[in-house]
């Protein structure tokens, strides 16, 4: 199922709870509904249903999505953390990116500043813009 294939390890350290509420979030930005509302929060996008469930170590069955849209989400969501995985500020950045940008329609110039002005321990250069580029790539988000 779609929560093993997450590959976290439990819900007890907050980190693996960051970095399962993005990952999710990136999923359903990469087309996978799986009936998640999420809402700016300080650590990026955030989803109190999901942070239930994980605690319940189950995914809602409305999320048992099979086919095309699950591999391909999932592919995305494979690039995306190539060379960073399990990295909680990484996956932080990637989330926080896509929500300003699909979520309140910020361009890439505003997001940076927001995070900058918000988050300056997420902002590296270097890391932003590839971390924009990916997702850019793996349309997600449009430039």
């Amino acid at each position: 199922n779609i929560w093993s294939r997450l590959g976290i390890n439990g819900v007890d350290k907050f980190s693996n709870r960051l970095i399962l509420q993005k990952k999710i979030f990136l999923l359903q930005e990469s087309g996978l509904d799986m009936g998640y509302d999420f809402r700016k929060y300080i650590y990026g996008p955030y989803c109190s249903q999901l942070t239930a469930d994980a605690f319940k170590v189950e995914i809602r069955n409305n999320s048992e999505v099979k086919g095309e849209s699950e591999k391909k989400a999932f592919e995305k969501l494979s690039y995306l953390e190539k060379g960073h995985e399990n990295d909680s500020a990484w996956f932080e950045l990637l989330g926080t990116i896509v929500y300003l940008r699909n979520k309140n329609g910020k361009n890439k110039e505003e997001i940076k500043k927001i995070i900058l002005d918000e988050k300056p321990y997420l902002y590296d250069e270097t890391l932003f813009e590839e971390a924009y580029k990916k997702l850019v790539d793996s349309k997600i988000i449009n430039e």
